[in-house]
Protein backbone atom coordinates (compact mmCIF):
# COMPACT_ATOMS: atom_id res chain seq x y z
CA UNK A 1 0.00 0.00 0.00
CA UNK A 2 1.05 3.73 -1.16
CA UNK A 3 1.51 5.70 1.82
CA UNK A 4 2.30 4.62 5.86
CA UNK A 5 0.04 2.00 6.55
CA UNK A 6 0.51 -1.20 9.43
CA UNK A 7 -0.79 -4.31 10.10
CA UNK A 8 -1.90 -5.36 13.43
CA UNK A 9 -2.05 -9.25 14.56
CA UNK A 10 -3.74 -10.29 16.45
CA UNK A 11 -6.57 -7.84 16.87
CA UNK A 12 -7.14 -8.55 20.78
CA UNK A 13 -5.51 -10.42 23.39
CA UNK A 14 -6.56 -12.76 25.41
CA UNK A 15 -4.92 -13.51 29.13
CA UNK A 16 -5.08 -15.71 31.95
CA UNK A 17 -3.19 -16.46 34.77
CA UNK A 18 -3.27 -16.88 38.73
CA UNK A 19 -3.60 -14.51 41.34
CA UNK A 20 -0.50 -12.51 41.44
CA UNK A 21 1.29 -14.70 38.39
CA UNK A 22 2.29 -12.91 34.87
CA UNK A 23 1.18 -13.29 31.46
CA UNK A 24 2.70 -12.53 28.67
CA UNK A 25 1.01 -11.71 24.94
CA UNK A 26 2.36 -10.26 22.18
CA UNK A 27 1.07 -8.23 19.03
CA UNK A 28 3.10 -8.62 15.79
CA UNK A 29 2.91 -5.08 13.62
CA UNK A 30 4.06 -5.56 10.21
CA UNK A 31 4.93 -2.42 7.88
CA UNK A 32 3.11 -2.92 4.68
CA UNK A 33 2.96 0.68 3.61
CA UNK A 34 5.71 2.78 1.97
CA UNK A 35 7.10 4.75 4.21
CA UNK A 36 8.96 4.37 7.67
CA UNK A 37 6.46 4.94 10.64
CA UNK A 38 7.33 5.66 14.22
CA UNK A 39 4.56 4.13 17.03
CA UNK A 40 3.94 4.71 20.64
CA UNK A 41 1.17 2.08 22.19
CA UNK A 42 -0.82 4.49 24.15
CA UNK A 43 -3.93 2.72 26.71
CA UNK A 44 -6.91 4.53 25.94
CA UNK A 45 -8.67 6.05 28.99
CA UNK A 46 -10.63 3.68 31.43
CA UNK A 47 -14.88 3.93 30.78
CA UNK A 48 -15.80 3.61 34.46
CA UNK A 49 -19.28 2.85 35.08
CA UNK A 50 -20.33 4.35 38.29
CA UNK A 51 -19.98 1.31 40.99
CA UNK A 52 -15.98 1.15 38.83
CA UNK A 53 -15.86 4.51 39.70
CA UNK A 54 -15.49 4.40 43.34
CA UNK A 55 -13.08 1.67 43.05
CA UNK A 56 -9.80 2.00 45.40
CA UNK A 57 -7.81 1.44 42.01
CA UNK A 58 -7.86 1.21 38.13
CA UNK A 59 -7.69 -2.15 37.29
CA UNK A 60 -5.92 -0.87 33.67
CA UNK A 61 -3.17 -0.58 35.60
CA UNK A 62 -2.63 -4.45 35.65
CA UNK A 63 -1.70 -4.29 31.84
CA UNK A 64 1.41 -3.24 31.00
CA UNK A 65 3.81 -3.03 27.41
CA UNK A 66 7.09 -3.29 26.89
CA UNK A 67 8.90 -1.43 24.50
CA UNK A 68 5.81 0.54 23.71
CA UNK A 69 7.83 2.90 21.66
CA UNK A 70 9.61 1.95 18.55
CA UNK A 71 10.14 2.71 14.76
CA UNK A 72 9.53 0.34 12.19
CA UNK A 73 10.40 0.06 8.15
CA UNK A 74 8.39 -0.53 4.89
CA UNK A 75 8.76 -4.43 4.83
CA UNK A 76 9.92 -4.67 8.36
CA UNK A 77 7.68 -6.10 11.37
CA UNK A 78 8.28 -6.13 14.99
CA UNK A 79 6.85 -8.34 17.96
CA UNK A 80 5.75 -6.25 20.84
CA UNK A 81 4.98 -7.87 24.28
CA UNK A 82 1.91 -7.23 26.44
CA UNK A 83 1.71 -8.11 30.29
CA UNK A 84 -1.10 -8.90 32.55
CA UNK A 85 -1.13 -9.56 36.16
CA UNK A 86 -3.41 -9.02 39.08
CA UNK A 87 -2.89 -9.79 43.12
CA UNK A 88 -6.45 -10.17 43.21
CA UNK A 89 -8.78 -12.84 41.39
CA UNK A 90 -11.06 -11.47 39.01
CA UNK A 91 -11.68 -10.01 35.27
CA UNK A 92 -10.97 -7.23 33.70
CA UNK A 93 -10.67 -5.52 30.14
CA UNK A 94 -8.75 -2.27 28.88
CA UNK A 95 -7.95 -1.35 25.31
CA UNK A 96 -4.82 0.30 24.00
CA UNK A 97 -4.07 2.44 20.10
CA UNK A 98 -1.04 2.92 18.03
CA UNK A 99 -0.25 6.49 17.95
CA UNK A 100 2.06 6.84 14.88
CA UNK A 101 4.61 9.49 13.29
CA UNK A 102 3.18 10.15 10.02
CA UNK A 103 -0.63 9.22 10.88
CA UNK A 104 -1.64 6.15 9.71
CA UNK A 105 -4.20 5.75 6.39
CA UNK A 106 -6.00 3.21 8.31
CA UNK A 107 -5.34 3.84 12.27
CA UNK A 108 -4.96 1.11 14.84
CA UNK A 109 -7.50 2.13 17.57
CA UNK A 110 -9.23 0.17 20.30
CA UNK A 111 -7.21 -3.40 20.51
CA UNK A 112 -8.82 -5.15 23.30
CA UNK A 113 -7.40 -7.28 25.78
CA UNK A 114 -9.18 -9.04 28.10
CA UNK A 115 -7.26 -10.48 31.48
CA UNK A 116 -8.53 -13.52 33.76
CA UNK A 117 -6.68 -13.45 37.23
CA UNK A 118 -7.82 -16.87 38.89
CA UNK A 119 -7.60 -17.83 42.68
CA UNK A 120 -5.29 -20.87 43.54
CA UNK A 121 -6.19 -23.44 45.62
CA UNK A 122 -5.14 -22.61 49.18
CA UNK A 123 -5.84 -25.76 50.69
CA UNK A 124 -4.14 -28.08 47.97
CA UNK A 125 -0.67 -28.78 50.36
CA UNK A 126 -2.96 -29.51 53.13
CA UNK A 127 -5.17 -31.90 51.09
CA UNK A 128 -2.12 -33.62 49.56
CA UNK A 129 -0.29 -34.09 52.74
CA UNK A 130 -3.78 -35.70 54.03
CA UNK A 131 -4.01 -37.95 50.80
CA UNK A 132 -0.23 -39.02 51.25
CA UNK A 133 -0.74 -39.72 55.76
CA UNK A 134 -3.63 -42.13 54.60
CA UNK A 135 -1.96 -43.86 51.81
CA UNK A 136 0.32 -44.60 54.53
CA UNK A 137 -2.08 -45.56 57.11
CA UNK A 138 -3.66 -47.87 54.43
CA UNK A 139 -0.43 -49.66 53.94
CA UNK A 140 0.39 -49.88 57.79
CA UNK A 141 -3.31 -51.36 57.92
CA UNK A 142 -2.63 -53.69 55.01
CA UNK A 143 1.03 -55.02 56.36
CA UNK A 144 -0.97 -55.18 60.04
CA UNK A 145 -3.49 -58.12 58.81
CA UNK A 146 -0.30 -59.89 56.90
CA UNK A 147 1.98 -60.17 59.26
CA UNK A 148 -1.00 -60.82 61.81
CA UNK A 149 -1.91 -63.95 59.10
CA UNK A 150 1.80 -65.23 59.48
CA UNK A 151 1.67 -64.83 63.01
CA UNK A 152 -1.61 -66.98 63.80
CA UNK A 153 -0.44 -69.60 61.44
CA UNK A 154 3.33 -69.73 62.23
CA UNK A 155 4.25 -68.93 65.82
CA UNK A 156 7.78 -68.03 66.38
CA UNK A 157 8.53 -67.92 69.85
CA UNK A 158 6.66 -68.16 73.58
CA UNK A 159 5.78 -65.07 76.01
CA UNK A 160 8.43 -63.81 78.69
CA UNK A 161 11.89 -66.18 77.42
CA UNK A 162 14.63 -65.29 79.08
CA UNK A 163 16.69 -63.13 77.20
CA UNK A 164 18.69 -64.47 74.49
CA UNK A 165 17.31 -67.59 74.64
CA UNK A 166 16.16 -67.96 71.16
CA UNK A 167 19.31 -67.20 69.48
CA UNK A 168 19.99 -70.83 70.59
CA UNK A 169 19.34 -72.56 67.01
CA UNK A 170 18.44 -75.57 69.25
CA UNK A 171 15.84 -73.59 70.62
CA UNK A 172 14.50 -71.83 67.47
CA UNK A 173 14.59 -75.63 65.95
CA UNK A 174 12.00 -77.14 69.12
CA UNK A 175 9.83 -74.09 69.58
CA UNK A 176 9.21 -73.19 65.50
CA UNK A 177 8.12 -76.73 64.99
CA UNK A 178 6.38 -77.07 68.48
CA UNK A 179 4.01 -74.68 67.47
CA UNK A 180 3.96 -75.20 63.67
CA UNK A 181 3.46 -79.27 63.71
CA UNK A 182 0.04 -79.36 62.16
CA UNK A 183 1.00 -77.16 59.48
CA UNK A 184 3.75 -79.53 58.36
CA UNK A 185 6.24 -76.43 58.36
CA UNK A 186 9.67 -77.17 59.39
CA UNK A 187 12.35 -75.32 60.71
CA UNK A 188 15.15 -73.85 58.77
CA UNK A 189 17.86 -70.67 60.05
CA UNK A 190 17.01 -68.64 56.88
CA UNK A 191 12.96 -69.00 57.50
CA UNK A 192 13.69 -67.70 61.04
CA UNK A 193 15.08 -64.93 60.03
CA UNK A 194 12.89 -64.08 57.04
CA UNK A 195 9.90 -64.10 59.47
CA UNK A 196 11.90 -62.22 62.38
CA UNK A 197 12.67 -59.89 59.59
CA UNK A 198 8.98 -59.02 58.54
CA UNK A 199 8.46 -57.93 61.80
CA UNK A 200 11.03 -56.12 62.98
CA UNK A 201 10.45 -53.92 59.53
CA UNK A 202 6.82 -53.69 60.16
CA UNK A 203 7.52 -52.40 64.49
CA UNK A 204 9.71 -50.02 62.45
CA UNK A 205 7.05 -48.51 59.53
CA UNK A 206 4.55 -48.59 62.58
CA UNK A 207 6.56 -46.61 64.81
CA UNK A 208 7.51 -43.96 61.66
CA UNK A 209 3.94 -42.96 60.61
CA UNK A 210 2.71 -43.51 64.12
CA UNK A 211 1.26 -39.84 64.52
Amino acid sequence: SEGPHLEASPGRLQFQAGAGELCTRSITLRNSGTAAVAFEWVRDPAQHSYQEAILPDDSTDRFTCKQARDRILPGRETTIYFSFSSRTPGVFTTSWSLSTRPELLEPITGVVMHGVATQGDLLQEKREALQASLREQQILHQAQELVDDIVDAVKLRQPRLPEGYLENTIVQERLFEDANRELGLHYTPHAWETLRGIAQRLDAFKARVAP
